[in-house]
């Protein structure tokens, strides 16, 4: 059973992103949001491994 909204936060994206885990958000929750300013901050350096996975992610 998924629970309904998460706003997530930069800190817990970037621990999910690097232990390859960030499909527990989308497994848990069926609405994630982001700030804009969350996004501008885990997203800002499009040259880093984990921005692709990211994307993927919440795109």
């Amino acid at each position: 059973m998924k629970n309904g909204l998460v706003i997530a936060d930069s800190g817990p994206i970037f621990s999910l992103a690097l232990i390859d885990k960030l499909d527990i958000l989308t497994t848990l929750f069926e609405d994630i949001k982001i700030p804009y300013a969350v996004w501008n901050e885990i997203t800002y350096d499009k040259t880093k491994p984990d921005y692709k996975k990211l994307y993927l992610i919440f795109c």
